[in-house]
Formats: structure tokens, C-alpha cells, sequence
């Protein structure tokens, strides 16, 4: 290539050589920056895509659960931060684990809890009785992992939601919106009162395909934000205690 230029400096000058190499940068530039900008162009189309798309969303029931650590406040307080984080990373290790084997997916963590959907994105059949099976087990585990040092709280309601991604900006994430969401976080926060450890609405009890042995109705309770009062069952196991707590 250096013997081509060379040659064209020699015949024809300077004027002609630089003129030479701006038409083959051209030349380059338009066989070329169509192969780069293609890459770009889908990835714009794609987003485009993925956020018309999100804007819709897909109804159907699902179960939800929310999982939430009791009295954490106090041990965040008497705890360093790498202990408070050691603590929740070792919680949630038991759960993730129990949710996915269920057939769930852990949808969020949110600071001390966690929410889980059983039946969204993908289908799932029996998802209320999976949902139950993993609650179960998530208080088994903790049970023997902590002993009494650490105690959750599990609320589990079923019903219809519109799942989805949700976002915008270039940042989407997978979401739940609806009434059965805000019902399960209201039950899970029952439990404070109630001194269960796990409640199940009536609506996840009637699409049961099994009831599990040791549940008990607990009656009809007022939620916050709720002018309806909910009916939800206690799932009481052997070597559950219990306590009836004031907060």
C-alpha cells in the first residue's frame, strides 16, 4: 500500500495524492459504518419494542407471598451493618432455594423481606398449593437454621394480577400490580397479631388442591386500606409456638 501512495506522490503531487486519500476514506466510510450501525439500530428497535410491550402487561392469577423478618429494627440497631447483612444473606438462602424448587419466582427483595409469585411469568398448576408447600418449608428451615434468633412472617394470598415488565429510561424490571398483592403484604403483616407464622387468605384456601393438615381458621379481619374484612387461616405445624405479639 506504501508503494501505491508512493507512486501516486511521484506522478501526480501532492494535490492529487491527499485528494486520492480522502475519497478512499470515503469510500471506506460508507461500506463500512453501515455494518457498525446496525448493531445500534436493532438494539434502539428492540428497546422500543420491549417498552411498547410493557406497557400492557398480561392479567392472570397467580399466588403471592410475602415473607418478612420479625423484629428485625431491634437487631439492625444492636448489630453492625456486616452482621445485619451476614444475617439476611443467611435468610435468604433458605428462601430463594425453597421458592424456586417450588416452580415460584423471588420477584423482590425489600430490605428485610421478600416477595414471591407462584404462577407468573410462567404458568404454574396448583400454584397456591406450591406456594403453601415452599412457605412450609421456608419456616422449617429457618426454624433449624436460626432457632429461635431470627422469626419470619409469611402472608399468602391468590388471585388475579397484571404481570409485566415495567420501567423505562432503558431499565425494566418484571412486576405485580394489583389488589392480591397488596392483600398479601396486609396478611403478612397480620401475622404480628395473629402470632402465626404463616396465613393464607380464603381465596388461596379455596383454590387449594389439598388443604395441609394444621390449618386453622383465624376469622375475619380488618387490613389497612382494605373497607372489606379478609377471612385468612392459620397453618400451624408440630413444632410451631404460637405467640400472640404487640407491636
Amino acid at each position: 500500500m506504501d508503494r501505491v501512495w508512493q507512486w501516486a506522490w511521484d506522478r501526480y503531487g501532492a494535490r492529487y495524492t491527499w485528494a486520492l486519500c480522502v475519497i478512499g476514506f470515503l469510500v471506506s466510510l460508507a461500506v463500512y459504518l453501515p455494518l457498525f450501525s446496525l448493531p445500534v439500530i436493532a438494539f434502539e428497535k428492540s428497546d422500543r419494542y420491549v417498552e411498547a410491550a410493557a406497557v400492557t402487561g398480561e392479567r392472570r392469577e397467580v399466588t403471592v407471598m410475602f415473607v418478612d423478618v420479625r423484629d428485625f429494627t431491634p437487631f439492625a440497631e444492636a448489630n453492625t451493618a456486616e452482621d445485619t447483612v451476614a444475617r439476611l444473606n443467611a435468610l435468604f438462602e433458605n428462601v430463594v432455594p425453597a421458592v424456586v424448587d417450588a416452580g415460584g419466582q423471588v420477584n423482590k427483595f425489600l430490605g428485610d423481606g421478600a416477595l414471591a409469585v407462584f404462577g407468573a411469568p410462567n404458568d404454574l398448576a396448583n400454584h397456591s398449593d406450591a406456594a403453601v408447600s415452599a412457605a412450609v418449608l421456608i419456616q422449617r428451615l429457618v426454624a433449624e437454621r436460626f432457632g429461635g434468633e431470627l422469626r419470619i412472617g409469611i402472608g399468602i394470598n391468590t388471585g388475579v394480577v397484571i404481570a409485566g415488565t415495567i420501567g423505562g429510561g432503558g431499565k425494566l424490571e418484571f412486576t405485580l400490580i394489583g389488589d392480591t398483592v397488596n392483600v398479601a403484604a396486609r396478611v403478612e403483616q397480620l401475622t404480628k397479631t395473629t402470632g402465626d407464622a404463616i396465613l393464607l387468605t380464603q381465596q388461596c384456601v379455596d383454590t387449594l388442591a389439598s388443604r395441609p393438615p394444621g390449618l386453622i381458621d383465624r376469622g375475619f379481619h380488618v387490613l389497612k386500606g382494605k373497607s372489606a374484612s379478609v377471612q385468612v387461616f392459620g397453618l400451624v405445624q408440630e413444632s410451631d409456638v404460637r405467640v400472640t405479639l404487640t407491636h
